[in-house]
């Protein structure tokens, strides 16, 4: 990766799309935590991430953690597919 600038690329891309997860709160209503939030009883919420990177050497391939998890919105995959290509994003429900 270019010197670590793609690795800033998707994190600027992905930040505004990181799930959030319910937590009960003591007074027994609901809230929402960013997925730092160590103390949630509940488990994570959002779309996993994974990336698979290849070059003319090797290929990998990564997951995110429940950390990165995003909510699969229209704008963030265009804003991936503008980056990387049409081909090069793909949304699994599974």
């Amino acid at each position: 990766m270019n010197g670590g600038s793609d690795g800033q690329r998707l994190r600027a891309i992905l930040e505004p799309f990181r799930a959030r997860r319910a937590v009960l709160v003591p007074d027994r209503a609901f809230s929402a935590h960013d997925d730092d939030d160590d103390d949630a009883p509940l488990g994570p919420q959002g779309c996993p991430v994974e990336i698979h990177y290849r070059n003319e050497a090797a290929r990998c391939a990564v997951r995110l953690g429940d950390a990165w998890r995003i909510r699969p919105e229209e704008s963030l995959l265009d804003q991936l597919r503008d980056w990387l290509s049409a081909d090069g994003v793909e949304l699994r429900y599974g």
